[in-house]
């Protein structure tokens, strides 16, 4: 009688790196926990690469406000920009010219460019940034950094993180929300879910990828 001694199929979990049995499989992932710290994953990088954004707690550092008409047309119209920079319109045999022999700059803005305005918000807090270059210089100057500690939003400070949960909840909830309007992301973030989740494992990440979930 012929015996069979077939090995069970694996796979490696697309998070962790696990190798794990292809029949326990959740999709390309070792468990749902995987699944779900995947997505977590995925949407703190879409955090953490906003500038107006907190990429610890999830507060909003700045309030961006698009440019109105008025200052379009100021800074778009080439012969608005010439009269602001002492341009004189003259009677020229009955028809009206533009002189702008006196401007000192008639460069017109790329208005199609600006996207808008940046004023700081309560989240905000102004602290000293250190930059590292060779031969072991360092260069300090000064940005916008989170009351919460944060100097830079593009990393994530578990300790400072870890400090005030019940910020990081609140501000995360509408740091998302805020996403999904934008469309950085493409998932709707469950506040009940969330917060649920967290008091259970208090894990964020988990928590996050067990409430963001795809719209209907």
């Amino acid at each position: 009688m012929a015996i069979s001694n077939t090995e069970p199929r694996t796979g490696t979990c697309r998070h962790c790196e696990d190798e794990h049995p292809i029949e326990t499989a959740v999709g390309q992932f070792c468990s749902e926990a995987c699944k779900r710290l995947d997505r977590a994953d995925k949407a703190l990088s879409q955090l953490r690469s906003q500038h107006y954004l907190c990429g610890t707690c999830g507060g909003q550092l700045k309030e961006i406000t698009p440019p109105d008409e008025d200052w379009q047309h100021e800074h778009g119209s080439q012969t608005q920009v010439a009269l602001n920079h002492g341009g004189k319109y003259h009677n020229v045999d009955g028809a009206i010219a533009l002189d702008a022999t006196d401007c000192e700059d008639i460069q017109r803005t790329a208005t199609d460019a600006v996207i808008g305005f940046e004023d700081p918000t309560d989240h905000a807090a102004e602290v000293v940034k250190e930059t590292e270059h060779a031969h072991g210089l360092r260069q300090y100057r000064t940005g916008i950094g989170c009351v919460c500690g944060a100097t830079d939003h593009s990393s994530t400070d578990d300790l400072l993180r870890e400090a005030d949960p019940a910020r990081v909840l609140a501000n995360y909830v509408q740091a998302f929300r805020l996403l999904e309007r934008k469309e950085a992301i493409h998932w709707r973030l469950d506040k009940d879910a969330f917060f649920e989740t967290y008091r259970e494992t208090r894990d964020f990440e988990l928590a996050l990828g067990t409430a963001l979930n795809r719209p209907d």
